[in-house]
C-alpha cells in the first residue's frame, strides 16, 4: 500500500480493460510509478491534461473503482 506523500489529485476520465485515464496537472514520465487509491500503477501514455495507466488484474482486483 503507497505511504508516501499526496502530490496530485486527478479525476477519472475513463477506464477500460486494463488502462485508466486520468485528467491531472501530474505529468509523469511514462515508466513512472503513480498510486492510484493506493495501488501502484504505471504510466503508458500522456496526452495534454491526460495520462492513461497500466492496470494488472491484481491493481484491477484490488483498487476501489467506485
Amino acid at each position: 500500500m503507497f505511504s508516501g506523500l499526496v502530490k496530485n489529485i486527478g479525476v477519472v476520465e475513463s477506464f477500460s480493460g486494463e488502462a485508466i485515464a486520468i485528467r491531472s496537472s501530474l505529468r509523469p514520465q511514462i515508466g513512472a510509478s503513480i498510486a492510484i487509491n493506493g495501488v501502484c500503477t504505471t504510466a503508458i501514455a500522456l496526452n495534454g491534461d491526460i495520462f492513461r495507466a497500466h492496470l494488472s488484474k491484481e491493481a484491477r482486483d484490488c483498487i476501489a473503482l467506485e
